[in-house]
C-alpha cells in the first residue's frame, strides 16, 4: 500500500520492483536459478502494484507521459550519455559546483567534439575500468563487501535510468542536480 501511494507522489518509484528484485538477487545465497526464484518471489507484489499504476495512470490521463518532448534524433539521445553519465558522475563524487542550471547540452552529429564526446567517454570508460579492477581485487579478498558495492552501485545506475532520456526536459536543462 506504501509502495502504490508513493507512485503517486513520484514515478521514478516505478524502479522500485527492479530494486527489490536486485537486491534479493545480490544478497541471496545459493545457486543462480535459487536467486532467481528468491527475487522474483520477493519482487511480485511491488511489481504488481507498479503495473496497476500505469495502467490506472493511463486511464486517467490516456497516456503514460504528458509532456511533449523535443524532437531529439536517436544519434544525439545516443551521442550526449557520456555528456550525461560524466556530469551526474562528476556531482556525485565532487560536488563542489553546485547550480540552478548547467552548460551541457544534447550533443548533436553537428556540435560532436573532444569536449563535449570524446573527453567525457574517455573519464566515464576509464572509471570503469578502474571499478571493475577494484572489485574484481576486491571480491578475491572480501566477497561480502564487493557484493555489497556492486549493489550499490547497481542502485546508482538504475536511478540515473530516468534522466538519461531527456527528451522530456527543457533543451536547456538536460541535467540538474536532482
Amino acid at each position: 500500500l506504501l509502495f502504490f501511494l508513493s507512485l503517486l507522489a513520484k514515478e521514478v518509484g516505478l524502479f522500485y520492483p527492479v530494486l527489490v528484485f536486485l537486491t534479493l538477487f545480490w544478497l541471496e545465497r545459493g545457486t543462480i536459478r535459487q536467486r532467481l526464484l528468491v527475487a522474483g518471489k520477493g519482487m511480485v507484489p511491488f511489481a504488481a502494484a507498479a503495473v496497476l499504476f500505469f495502467f490506472l495512470r493511463l486511464s486517467v490521463l490516456g497516456q503514460f507521459v504528458t509532456a511533449k518532448g523535443w524532437v531529439v534524433s536517436n544519434a544525439s539521445l545516443l551521442l550526449t550519455q557520456p555528456s550525461l553519465l560524466f556530469f551526474y558522475l562528476r556531482q556525485s563524487l565532487l560536488p563542489i559546483r553546485l547550480g540552478p542550471s548547467y552548460a551541457v547540452r544534447a550533443v548533436t552529429p553537428e556540435n560532436l567534439g573532444v569536449a563535449n564526446f570524446v573527453l567525457p567517454l574517455v573519464s566515464v570508460l576509464l572509471l570503469v575500468i578502474l571499478i571493475g579492477v577494484l572489485l574484481t581485487s576486491l571480491r578475491k579478498s572480501e566477497p561480502v563487501a564487493a557484493r555489497q558495492i556492486g549493489l550499490g552501485l547497481t542502485f546508482f545506475l538504475v536511478f540515473l535510468l530516468p534522466v538519461l532520456s531527456f527528451r522530456y526536459f527543457i533543451p536547456e536543462h538536460i541535467v540538474h542536480d536532482r
